[in-house]
């Protein structure tokens, strides 16, 4: 709830603290006393924008504050959390929001002494109060509320956020398998990419040190020609009347006619060099009877170093890394592994729909129920606030969109007039027939309340005894079950206040606010039932408006 309000420099008032309490607190005051900037105040601490002209006179800067109480409200205490706002730890019930607004126009907003966006505010605030006033835009007009207001007095808010997380589920899934389902197509390609390296390496079936081998062989093919050449003529040299042997053989004749001692050292190398030469010439003989063309092994060393080039080129390799890319390849397609299974995906997705539907179909009837009671409650107490000829219609139709709260199109709509047929909130034109609207809501609603305090202003707009008495009775019936504020004009509503606050002037170009005892209420009283002479006669009717709203 609202704990209390801090305004400084703020049009009118140079500097005021009220505190709030439970129950109803009725404000009233002369017209111009400045009731409405409380409005003013407590919209810009829910996130409104600053206009031009708000601060005191001759000052730089205002400051607004407001102070509310999260005790049994742990949602708003997660909502804080989540927002990077967290509780005092001296007081983690307490919420403070703050507005500075400067003479430049520029303004800067605070929670919990945190700079914060007024989008944040607007979203914390819209879980905390709700104003009902002629220029501000209240939350029953927006679709996520009225829809959440519905599920709760249909007591079905339970299911409604069963059906929520579902949809969160299911469109996460969704995005998931659509993700999959993109990078699947590319892992896919890769992966028989891989796979082609793999079959045509493992049918090469290459093996270490092949192509140094092939490469080897082939020059010794392509060149067999000119080597044979060369190996007859080396025999040629080696053998026959003009060989080397026939040479050696001539030497050690010549020398050993002769009788010398260091000849047959001589002679001895020579025999050496003749037996080493005889070998030489059987191995010459044997490697030149082997040497012969053989095309058809040429063709095969050709062709199996073709198909090594070839993966080469077709893999963008050198022709050596051939060989150590079955490996590589092996291990990438084992990392990457298969491809998503989108078929238990679709399984998956298929689950989740059948569960939101049937979830969808239960919502659907409780809803469609609820409304119609909802209506009906509605429409007695809008007979209570003598507005008989008013029709009030809860829709609920089934749409064909899954949302996060079903395929559910829920509108709250009035009709005001016999003639015209109900139309939504929004077209409500009266600033004070909406708030009377609003109330007979609030009212039917209010043990499933979604906001701790509500704000009224001009609900008693053009209307005056009984049905400002019924307005009163509703006001204290509502304010059992939340906080709430009420600026009201007439003494029927202020009669039932559990507080009352006066708003007066205080001088030219100020105004404050007091909270009021008892004689002090009894003298507000008199002074708007009589105008500006209060009579005993008019504090005698204050007097028993006060004793008939105590005893209910």
């Amino acid at each position: 709830m609202l704990r209390a309000l801090h305004i400084q420099n703020f049009i009118r008032v140079r500097r005021l603290s009220i505190d709030f309490t439970g129950g109803l607190s009725v404000i009233t005051g002369e017209s111009g006393a400045g009731k409405s900037l409380l409005l003013g105040a407590l919209g810009l601490c829910t996130g409104e924008r600053a206009a031009s002209g708000l601060l005191y006179p001759n000052t730089q800067q205002a400051v607004i504050s407001a102070e509310f109480d999260l005790t049994d409200l742990p949602a708003v205490s997660g909502l804080l959390d989540e927002l990077g706002f967290p509780a005092d730890d001296d007081d983690p019930s307490l919420c403070t929001i703050r507005r500075i607004l400067g003479a430049d126009g520029r303004s800067r907003a605070f929670i919990n002494s945190q700079p914060a966006r007024l989008g944040d505010l607007q979203n914390l605030t819209a879980q905390l109060l709700d104003i009902h006033a002629q220029d501000t835009r209240s939350h029953l007009l927006e679709a996520e509320h009225q829809r959440a207001l519905l599920d709760a007095f249909a007591g079905c808010a339970s299911q409604a956020s069963q059906i929520s997380e579902i949809y969160r589920e299911l469109k996460e899934l969704e995005r998931t398998r659509e993700a999959a389902a993109s990078e699947g197509e590319a892992l896919a390609t890769r992966l028989k990419w891989l796979d082609e390296q793999i079959a045509d390496l493992d049918d090469a079936d290459l093996q270490p040190g092949e192509l140094a081998g092939l490469e080897g062989e082939l020059k010794l093919l392509e060149n067999v020609e000119n080597l044979r050449a060369d190996v007859h003529q080396a025999q040629e040299l080696t053998e026959g009347e003009d060989g080397v042997g026939e040479a050696i053989r001539r030497i050690r004749s010549l020398l050993g006619s002769h009788q010398h001692p260091d000849l047959a050292q001589i002679d001895g190398l020579l025999e050496s060099a003749a037996i080493n030469l005889d070998e030489a010439e059987t191995a010459l003989r044997h490697f030149a009877e082997g040497l012969e063309q053989s095309p058809e092994r040429l063709e095969a060393v050709r062709i199996r170093l073709e198909s090594i080039y070839d993966l080469a080129r077709k893999y963008d390799l050198a022709p050596e890394g051939v060989f150590g890319q079955l490996e590589k390849v092996r291990t990438e397609r084992e990392a990457l592994g298969g491809t998503a299974d989108l078929e238990a995906m679709d399984r998956q997705i298929a689950e989740l729909r059948e569960r939101y539907d049937r979830l969808d179909a239960e919502l659907h009837q409780k809803r469609a129920a609820a409304g119609g009671k909802l209506a009906s409650a509605v429409g007695e107490r809008l007979e209570q606030l003598y507005m008989a000829e008013a029709r009030f219609e809860v829709r609920v139709e089934a749409g064909a969109t899954l949302q996060s709260w079903g395929r559910d199109v829920i509108a709250l709509c009035i009709s005001t007039h016999p003639d015209a047929p109900p139309e939504e909130l929004s077209g409500v034109a009266s600033g004070g027939e909406f708030s009377r609207i609003s109330l007979a809501i609030k009212v039917v609603c209010a043990q499933h309340s979604l906001l701790p305090t509500l704000v009224f202003d001009e609900v008693d707009s053009g209307v005056g005894g009984r049905i400002a008495e019924v307005v009163g009775l509703l006001l204290k019936q509502l304010s059992a079950e939340v906080q709430t504020l009420c600026i009201t004009h007439q003494p029927q509503v202020a009669a039932h206040g559990d507080t009352h606050l006066l708003v007066h002037r205080e001088g030219e170009e100020a105004s404050g606010v007091d909270v009021l005892d008892d004689d002090q209420r009894l003298e507000e009283m008199a002074r708007m039932l009589a105008g500006i002479e209060v009579t005993d006669k008019a504090r005698a009717h204050a007097e028993q408006m006060l004793k008939d709203a105590r005893a209910g």
